[in-house]
């Protein structure tokens, strides 16, 4: 990239955050006192949690938690115990023996 290629972008970044900041500071002027607190609050809450590494994962109120206990319960919903009738030394069970593939037609009498 030519150095006239990298000041271009960079024009273009400052042209483009003036523009954003320009818009935030409309929004935020057109806002209500009561609202104008309640978003310092809210920022002041995000930056709180952001410097104490709160992840809602993490939270059992939130509803995003995941509860590390929970995940067993759904791997053994998913993958059953054998069931106990087999003893553990014994083969199971031969297949049937299969004669092959049988072609039917629609003469045939039924389906077995």
């Amino acid at each position: 990239m030519s150095a006239a290629a990298g000041e271009e972008e960079a024009e273009t970044l400052r042209s483009l955050n003036t523009k954003l900041n320009a818009s935030y500071e409309n929004w935020y002027a057109q806002l209500s006192p009561r609202t104008r607190a309640a978003w310092k609050e809210y920022r002041r809450l995000e930056t709180l949690d952001r410097e104490e590494g709160y992840l809602c994962y993490d939270d059992p109120e939130h509803e995003l938690y995941q509860d590390p206990e929970a995940q067993w319960d759904e791997v053994d919903k998913a993958m059953p115990l054998p069931s106990p009738e087999r003893g553990a030394g014994e083969a199971p069970e031969e297949p049937s023996e299969d004669t092959g593939p049988r072609c039917r037609s629609i003469k045939d009498d039924g389906w077995d």
